[in-house]
């Protein structure tokens, strides 16, 4: 019995550092687009016909960086009601996605 806990554990500890990863490789690119946009959209000239398609651009921007951090929270709950002792990787999940920042156009 206990020959079969071992691999499962190993398993687990794989599956929880692939899902992880997941999420670094998914908030790492949107952090850096939001960042683009948003000191596009400040730099941009408020006449410019395009500030309104970068605010859209954006908005959706933030909209990803939302869903992605509602899932990550999904998936550390999961883990913490499974009681997994093996979720090192999740522990600074949090810590290490901000939030999306609301861009409003005050022309």
């Amino acid at each position: 019995m206990i020959q079969n806990i071992a691999p499962a554990n190993r398993a687990a500890d794989q599956a929880e550092q692939l899902i992880a990863q997941l999420f670094h490789d998914l908030t790492q690119p949107l952090t850096s687009l939001h960042c683009c946009l948003e000191l596009a959209f400040q730099k941009m000239p408020r006449s410019s016909k395009f500030r309104a398609d970068l605010q859209v651009a954006l908005q959706e921007a933030e909209k990803l960086t939302e869903l992605v951090g509602e899932l990550r929270e999904l998936v550390i709950a999961d883990i913490a009601k499974r009681g997994s002792t093996h979720g090192r990787q999740f522990r600074n999940l949090r810590r290490h996605s901000p939030g999306p920042r609301a861009v409003t156009d005050n022309s």
